[in-house]
């Protein structure tokens, strides 16, 4: 009898999309869960400015493509627009927002990075804006056909101060 271990990835990212590509090209014939807090397909963050510009469509975000082609080529079970809400490693299950338990034997946690806001104060305000996913660029453009005019830019490189650029 051949094991067929069940994975779980948690995200639905590059490192995601690597792990699967992986998998598969290993021969793993098991089950792969895919669990995302979105819909999005497999995108490249570095991209959503671009987006945000207009400078590129939203399609060209995906460098997979369309996600449902990727997905079933590589015989995932995907469980989108379903946050995870809890990881029993001891018995091995993924619960999410959807009530689904999932089974594993091995889990990836792949998620996506998340801007961190200084302690400014009214940082949380809903007029700052982070850019780092497709749902941030989103509510950027509509900032700006709001009619948005001024904004200030800020971004932080490791180890570097925190660069502030004036954007009129």
């Amino acid at each position: 009898m051949v094991l067929r271990p069940s994975i779980a990835i948690v995200g639905n990212g590059c490192a995601a999309v690597e792990c699967v590509k992986a998998l598969r090209e290993s021969r793993h014939s098991g089950a792969i869960h895919i669990f995302a807090d979105n819909s999005f397909p497999p995108y490249t963050p570095a991209l959503t400015t671009y987006f945000a510009a207009d400078k590129i469509t939203y399609d060209q975000l995906a460098p997979l493509g369309n996600a449902d082609d990727f997905y079933r080529a590589y015989g995932l079970e995907t469980h989108l627009d379903s946050p995870v809400t809890a990881i029993d490693v001891n018995n091995r299950i993924v619960r999410n927002t959807a009530g689904e338990e999932i089974r594993f034997d091995q889990c990836l946690i792949a998620t996506e990075a998340s801007p961190v806001l200084s302690p400014i104060p009214r940082i949380q305000s809903t007029r700052v804006l982070t850019m780092r996913s497709i749902g941030n660029a989103v509510r950027l453009k509509e900032a700006i056909a709001a009619g948005l005019k001024r904004a200030i830019v800020a971004h932080q490189l490791p180890r570097y101060p925190v660069w502030l650029d004036r954007v009129v």
